[in-house]
């Protein structure tokens, strides 16, 4: 939806599902019966453009349910005062998988998620909803906003259950805020002077929630980065303090430990604060790194700018990013700043595989980090090392003078710290194996399977493909399955007019995009292609021309005896293999026997005859004609499996006409002969022929030889030649 003056979508509801079909407790049948009567919303599109902060927004106070939302993009054009990009709305993915052993899962997926804002007043998410499976996901968040709070108010929640629920395995992928100074609200103040940087600019008061991990939590902004918000990202295992019955479904699951990966916030404003009053938990955590205020005007643009985005000018995360750095030069470019702090009241907290290096900074002049804790509790785990600047000195074990609390083994150097998902996942997981379909020739109707294996298990979102060079031509090779692991499989239907007598080819990589790609299964996280291995496919044969009849090799000619075998060939366009026992027609004159199959030599199907007493008595040249006979379970196929054409196409006599017979000259009555009689040979041929010019037949009297010269005949079996006698 796209709206030149209000909003994209307001007031408005979606219901993708309506009859709960195998979802919401509906029928939720065991496999394998039917489960395809789920309904999605394939995706969610919206742009305003309009100038009116409450009534120009994307997406207001509507709802969209369904068994998942592949997708959601939203875009708000207006500078001066376009509205929120998505406002008072929810997105609920909900279904109920049945596993075949009595379990049924809610593994409802919400793929990624990406608003941009480039009002200088709205908000990019605001007091809004998103509800996925507690075995399912929700994609990439990634919001840019000039003026407004990146995200505010809103829940992003991977952690509906049902009853029967076994599996708690959602994730969140990456989330990423790039955002300017947010609107204070103070009377008498318009934007941009009613903007003030220590407002909460990028996360306000917002809350994430998965049972097996987060990815990289990255957040730019020119006011306060994150401010009184949660991200939990091993979610199940606090259900055990919740009321029933969500406390005995997760007592009773599996855990899948769910880890954050790397935490980078940048504030670069005048009064911006880094992480306040915020919780981080998960079963490990990467490197956290926290900067305020940094008085290095180039870092400062290089933080704003996104790297790998287009700087297409029609770009519109590129255009509010262009406007964002444009506003930090211009605010912030040579003056002192007062950068309040860089952690303060906010919990980092561990649980089981340990934290990265934390690192917090404040070019400002404010304190780097106080009333906070970073706390590991796995036996024998370390974190750290811990870099402040300022420094915060420690006056014991484990308290600091700005009341700070470290508890677990700390690592000795600034070096050697490993995220517990960090660098390694904030990779796109790379394809390390392309199996092609088994070495051999296919014809119509056969599938190409194709596998990709990847480094780690993988997510699909939507239906991705790669293109697939059958001969001169391109195929598709579409998603199949394999969704959660690390084997993808995709397929090419072959039909007719598909060649490859070469063999196929693969591209180089396979491009993705926003509603088809492939993901890392924890963070959600993508690119925009993926390299793929060089493979050699000139060993699968793609051949769907059907072989035909191209000449006949006859029998040789007599003389004839019964007990002889006479052979025939039909030479085909290409090699064959033969089932059954088809026949062909074989003619003594106009009388028809039948040739059975014999053999095959490559491209030649071979056919034989004995000739019998009564074929002799006939006096007639063998000779076949007519079409090859298939019996019930006979199939002349080439080795691809393709059919003759038409059984095989009428054959060709490529043969010189035989004579059958000469009929003794004729003449005037008996008696002796004498100058200027005519005397006539007729000569018979066991078919019609055609007469060109003038032939002759040679003959002697006596010892000196003559001619008889053609007479008539042309167009029929009997030719008559002629000769008058001379003196």
């Amino acid at each position: 939806a796209s709206a030149n003056g209000g909003s994209g979508i307001t007031g408005s509801t979606f219901l993708a599902d309506a009859d709960a079909g195998n979802s919401n407790n509906g029928p939720n049948l065991q496999p394998p019966a039917p489960s395809d009567d789920l309904g999605a919303i394939f995706g969610v599109h919206a742009t305003s453009s309009g100038q009116g902060l409450t009534q120009s927004t994307g997406i207001n106070a509507s709802t969209f349910t369904g068994e998942s939302i592949r997708v959601i993009v939203v875009d708000v054009k207006n500078r001066e005062e376009g509205g929120a990009g998505i406002i008072a709305s929810t997105f609920t993915a909900r279904n109920a998988v049945a596993d075949g052993s009595g379990n049924f899962d809610n593994a409802g997926a919400i793929g990624a998620i990406t608003v941009t804002n480039n009002s200088l007043r709205g908000n990019g998410i605001e007091t809004s909803r998103f509800y996925a499976g507690a075995a399912g996901s929700i994609g990439d968040i990634t919001v840019t906003t000039l003026g407004g709070t990146g995200i505010k108010g809103s829940y992003f929640q991977a952690s509906g259950y049902d009853l029967d629920q076994n599996r708690f395995t959602s994730t969140i992928g990456n989330i990423k805020v790039r955002a300017g100074r947010a609107s204070a609200g103070i009377v008498g103040l318009v934007p941009p002077n009613e903007n003030w940087t220590m407002v909460a600019a990028g996360i306000d008061s917002s809350y994430f929630a998965a049972n097996a991990g987060i990815g990289n939590i990255d957040v730019t902004s020119v006011g306060t980065s994150i401010f009184f918000s949660s991200f939990l990202a091993n979610f199940d295992i606090l259900g055990v303090g919740v009321p029933f019955p969500y406390s005995l479904v997760t007592l009773l699951a599996r855990d899948v430990p769910g880890s954050i990966g790397n935490v980078t916030v940048n504030s670069t404003g005048r009064f911006g604060s880094g992480v306040v009053l915020s919780a981080f938990q998960g079963a490990g955590i990467g490197d956290v790194t926290v900067n305020v205020s940094s008085p290095d005007l180039k870092e400062i643009e290089s933080l704003v700018t996104l790297p790998t985005r287009s700087t297409a000018a029609d770009n519109p995360i590129f255009q509010a990013e262009n406007a964002l750095e444009k506003v930090a030069s211009f605010s912030f470019g040579k003056r002192e700043k007062y950068g309040l702090v860089g952690v303060g009241g906010s919990l980092f907290l561990a649980t089981k595989n340990g934290i990265g290096q934390v690192r917090v900074t404040n070019g400002g002049g404010g304190i780097s980090t106080m009333y906070s804790a970073y706390v590991s509790l796995g036996a024998n785990v370390s974190w750290g090392p811990k870099y402040f600047s300022p420094a915060a000195a420690k006056t014991g074990d484990y308290w600091n003078a700005d009341s700070n609390l470290y508890w677990g083994k700390e690592k000795p150097a600034l070096q050697g710290s490993t995220p517990v998902l960090g660098s390694s996942l904030s990779l796109p997981p790379a394809v390390t194996k392309v199996t092609l379909p088994a070495a051999g020739r296919y014809k119509a109707g056969s599938d190409l399977l194709f596998t990709l294996t990847f480094e780690r298990p993988v997510m699909v979102v939507g239906s991705p493909s790669f293109p697939v060079a059958l001969g001169g031509a391109s195929r598709d090779a579409a998603y199949v399955g394999g969704t959660g692991t690390d084997t993808l499989t995709f397929k090419v239907s072959v039909v007719a007019g598909d060649n490859a007598p070469a063999g196929i080819t693969l591209p180089q990589a396979l491009a993705q995009s926003i509603d088809n790609r492939i993901c890392d299964l924890v963070s959600a996280i993508a690119s925009p292609s993926l390299d793929l291995p060089t493979v050699d496919g000139t060993a699968v044969i793609v051949d769907t021309v059907a072989p035909g009849a191209a000449t006949v090799v006859q029998p040789a000619y007599g003389p004839y005896v019964a007990g002889r075998t006479v052979e025939a060939r039909v030479r085909f366009s290409e090699a064959v293999v033969v089932s059954g026992l088809p026949t062909l027609p074989l003619f003594f004159g106009t009388t028809q026997r039948t040739m059975k199959y014999l053999r095959v030599d490559g491209a030649d199907v071979v056919f034989s005859y004995v000739v019998t007493a009564k074929d002799v008595s006939l006096r007639r040249h063998a000779r076949t004609s007519g079409l090859i006979g298939l019996p019930a379970g006979s199939k002349i196929a080439d080795l691809a499996g393709t059919t003759a054409m038409a059984q095989a196409a009428p054959l060709a006599d490529p043969q010189a006409p035989v004579v059958v017979g000469i009929l003794s000259a004729t003449g005037p009555a008996a008696g002796p002969r004498k100058a200027g009689d005519r005397i006539s040979v007729t000569v018979n041929f066991e078919a019609p022929v055609s007469i060109a010019g003038r032939p002759t037949l040679a003959f002697t009297i006596g010892g000196t030889a003559r001619a008889f010269t053609y007479l008539s005949g042309s167009g029929t079996k009997s030719i008559v030649f002629s000769y008058v006698l001379t003196k």
